[in-house]
């Protein structure tokens, strides 16, 4: 493949990508209440499709080395049952802010609620959930939450 066609095929690959996991106004698709949410949720996770559970989250402000550690962390929670996964309010303790390294973080998207997926792990000892922020993106979309650089 020469390397004009390649460029040009890498450069399609990341553009379709934007589009799949962007969050930015008239970019995105998808569940606009907390039914249609739940619902595409709990499919994504039933089908333990890897990349269908990360197209719900918002990536914007992320690059690929901030996306990694969360795509290893929800491919190892596909190895577990899950047993329910729910949305619940928000708690009022949510951390939308900190810093670290002298680096200040924030959600990229205001959280409105979280879903929780319950997990039976068969060890009463064991994390047995996992509990995700979301909130709207600027098409109404919701999406997970993660945080960039402020």
């Amino acid at each position: 493949m020469g390397r004009d066609v390649t460029q040009l095929l890498l450069a399609s690959i990341a553009v379709l990508l934007l589009f799949v996991t962007g969050c930015g106004k008239g970019r995105t698709t998808g569940p606009t209440t907390e039914e249609a949410f739940l619902e595409q949720f709990r499919a994504a996770y039933s089908s333990k499709d890897l990349d269908r559970i990360m197209a719900s989250w918002c990536w914007d402000g992320n690059t690929e080395e901030d996306l990694a550690p969360v795509r290893d962390q929800v491919a190892a929670d596909l190895e577990l049952t899950v047993k329910e996964i729910r949305i619940e309010p928000l708690h009022g303790d949510e951390i939308t802010q900190f810093t670290l390294k002298g680096v200040t973080y924030v959600t990229n998207l205001n959280p409105i609620a979280r879903v929780v997926i319950e997990f039976d792990t068969g060890d009463p000892n064991a994390t047995n959930s996992t509990s995700l922020l979301y909130g709207k993106d600027p098409d109404g979309v919701l999406k997970i939450t993660t945080t960039r650089p402020k």
